[in-house]
């Protein structure tokens, strides 16, 4: 009654992030620095993976309790990185500067890695049946190279 375990799986969503910068021109012998261009990267990741938690809880009358929990996330990430400026353009366009890492044109890069990371969230259940529980709970993901991983959500327990 005051431990359990949990496993389940959680779709974080899409972030995306789009990244303006400027190339510049320099005349030298005038001396003069001006915009050649306005560029942007837009940068977009997924992330899901399934978790499994040790439950603690702690009655709070006979309908609610809090309780806390500590885990694991196995996650996997798919991540995108586009050069909008090379995709759009017109191959025949030199005037606008090409991006080159390791020495090929730079218009994508898609990655997929995996990893498991500690996961913790806390919450409250309160009773609606002999059996079934409405659930408000936050959780937190510590995943590698990554700032923030939050998940609120309210859903209903079935309890067997």
């Amino acid at each position: 009654k005051y431990l359990g375990l949990e496993l389940g799986w959680v779709d974080l969503g899409t972030a995306e992030e789009g990244f303006a910068y400027v190339i510049p021109q320099i005349n030298r012998a005038a001396g003069v620095i001006r915009v050649a261009q306005d560029r942007q990267i837009d940068a977009s990741a997924e992330i899901d993976g399934l978790q499994a938690y040790v439950v603690g809880y702690w009655p709070l009358g006979e309908r609610a309790e809090l309780f806390g929990k500590v885990g694991m996330l196995a996650w996997d990430r798919d991540s995108v990185l586009i050069d909008e400026i090379a995709v759009l353009r017109a191959p025949d366009q030199p005037t606008i500067p090409e991006i080159r890492l390791n020495g090929e044109p730079f218009t994508q890069i898609s990655q997929s890695d995996d990893g498991e990371d500690l996961a913790l969230g806390a919450g409250v259940n309160i009773a609606a049946g002999e059996h079934l529980s409405l659930r408000g709970e936050f959780e937190w993901f510590d995943i590698a190279d990554t700032s923030d991983a939050w998940l609120a959500s309210v859903g209903l327990i079935f309890n067997f």
